[in-house]
């Protein structure tokens, strides 16, 4: 099956440093990365929407998840609320009024699969943010972001949740 394979895809997961390991149907593939997980996706999907494995980077947004919920026994689902006009959070519940959001380092700077047009694209990333972290103060949201740069998910979150009052201050 291997010879099926469109040398397109071929290029497109090793530039990912991953692997095109089979065509599942006339235009659907079998990728994997570089860790090892699987997908199947078509191609065209997959560089139309400069998408890779949608495993790896959802990492650290799953885990700063899991620290919300397993602190304040509440869902944290990802969520695109009415009053952020089409953009989403990572985590939002609305009964605590408390949202995350993990900003990868794509955020922060230029990264190329991200911003395939450089400056313009971080530029575009910065406003999307500011505009969220504005709707979500206008709405009564607290919304805690949590910089890809952090070690420690859970003190760094935990630290928040003292700051805004959802957790008490240990004496």
């Amino acid at each position: 099956m291997q010879d099926d394979i469109n040398t397109k895809a071929l290029a497109y997961a090793q530039k990912r440093e991953g692997r095109c390991l089979a065509k599942v149907s006339p235009n659907t593939y079998l990728w994997a990365c570089k860790k090892g997980h699987q997908w199947e996706a078509p191609y065209k999907n997959m560089k139309q929407n400069y998408r890779w494995c949608n495993i790896c980077p959802n990492i650290p947004e799953r885990t700063c998840r899991y620290i919300f919920e397993d602190l304040l026994h509440k869902k944290f689902p990802p969520r695109k609320p009415k009053f952020l006009e089409g953009l989403h959070l990572d985590g939002y519940n609305e009964e605590l009024g408390l949202a995350f959001e993990y900003s990868g380092n794509q955020h922060y700077q230029i990264v190329p699969f991200f911003h395939p047009q450089g400056q313009m694209n971080l530029d575009a990333q910065i406003w999307r943010d500011w505009e969220k972290r504005a709707l979500c103060h206008r709405e009564g949201v607290i919304l805690i972001t949590i910089p890809y740069c952090v070690v420690d998910l859970e003190t760094f979150i935990r630290g928040a949740l003292y700051a805004f009052g959802y957790l008490p201050i240990p004496t």
